[in-house]
């Protein structure tokens, strides 16, 4: 399972050339770098109605609208502790099944978005982590979902969030991780990520040639060895 990726401080100083493909600019108050987690808030890119691109600010973790707090959550911090863990484990769908699987396939259809990364990380196989970025070290865009989750409670917040799309690992990948042999899917191509987003594609037959994995010959890996606690 991919629960780690990255922006790199750099992308600051290159990634309105990037964005201007989807007549974007970075936008100080929304964009951030660094390394995101599952319950982080990431940004998204969106089409809206009119197929202008958006930023939008979003949860890793998808937490859908049928989502319900138990009964023995009876405050806003019994809620928030709920939800962030079931969030936790709805950060990757498989690109074959999302469609068709619970909760992606509520979202697949017209709420698909694009997570902005540089890089993202695997555990590798011989321990530590394993830490994947293009070749020329530039942006990509991973396929993902979004979905709007209204609590209906005093005091708790509505959650705006997002799970990342997976296809079957690369020869790179698949060599140098343990575990699942999965990867995200990676576009770079912005008229393939309008293709993935537009409102106008609805079915899963459109849209699956996008998920093939990247080529191995245009990526790279560093060990990142495990650090021992002292």
């Amino acid at each position: 399972m991919c629960a780690r990726y990255k922006v790199e401080d750099d992308f600051l100083e290159y990634g309105n050339q990037v964005l201007a493909a989807f007549d974007l600019q970075i936008t100080p108050e929304l964009f951030s770098t660094g390394d995101f987690y599952p319950t982080y808030n990431v940004i998204t890119l969106r089409l809206d109605a009119g197929e202008r691109w958006t930023l939008k600010p979003s949860s890793w973790g998808l937490l859908p609208s049928s989502w319900r707090p138990s009964k023995d959550a009876t405050s806003a911090a019994d809620i928030l502790k709920e939800r962030k863990r079931f969030q936790r484990d709805k950060v990757n769908a498989r690109s074959e099944t999302a469609h068709t699987t619970w909760p992606w396939k509520f979202s697949f259809k017209t709420q698909r978005c694009l997570m902005l990364a540089t890089s993202f990380f695997e555990p590798h196989i011989d321990g530590g982590q394993a830490h994947y970025r293009l070749s020329d070290h530039r942006a990509f865009f991973i396929p993902a979902l979004w979905a709007k989750w209204d609590s209906g409670v005093e005091g708790v917040e509505s959650v705006d969030s997002c799970v990342m799309l997976t296809t079957e690992a690369n020869d790179l990948v698949r060599t140098t991780r343990s575990g699942r042999s999965r990867q995200p899917v990676v576009l770079t191509d912005p008229e393939a990520c309008r293709r993935y987003c537009s409102t106008d594609v609805t079915e899963h037959s459109q849209l699956e040639s996008l998920f093939t994995p990247y080529d191995s010959n245009g990526m790279s890996v560093e060990h990142l060895p495990k650090v021992a606690k002292k």
